[in-house]
């Protein structure tokens, strides 16, 4: 039973990072959402894929590492990441946005 307790920052730190890489799948399913003129059928199909894809790697993973244990931590920590991902591509976004106006404006 000391093999779990000594495996838990290993799982959160797992955990952590399939959260972000989930936040990276939404936003994926957003660019191809732009792409694709923006239609509600295409809205709610990337949107779908990516929930499905996203639990599919969060059930996988923790599976793998976690033996199946569903803990709170588990889904608190993966919830956590994949909002905070979300977050900062949303002000890493604005910031390029305000770089590439700056550089417009200086050419013209």
């Amino acid at each position: 039973m000391l093999y779990p307790t000594l495996n838990q920052p290993l799982v959160m730190l797992v955990m952590f990072f399939v959260g972000f890489a989930s936040g990276f799948l939404f936003d994926f399913a957003f660019l191809l959402k732009k792409s694709l003129k923006d239609l509600k059928a295409t809205n709610i199909f990337f949107d779908f894929l990516a929930c499905i894809f996203s639990f599919v790697i969060f059930f996988v993973t923790n599976l793998y590492i976690n033996y199946g244990q569903f803990r709170i931590y588990v889904i608190v920590v993966f919830i956590f990441a994949c909002l905070l991902q979300r977050v900062l591509s949303n002000q890493i976004l604005k910031f390029f946005k305000k770089i590439l106006t700056k550089t417009k404006k200086k050419k013209l």
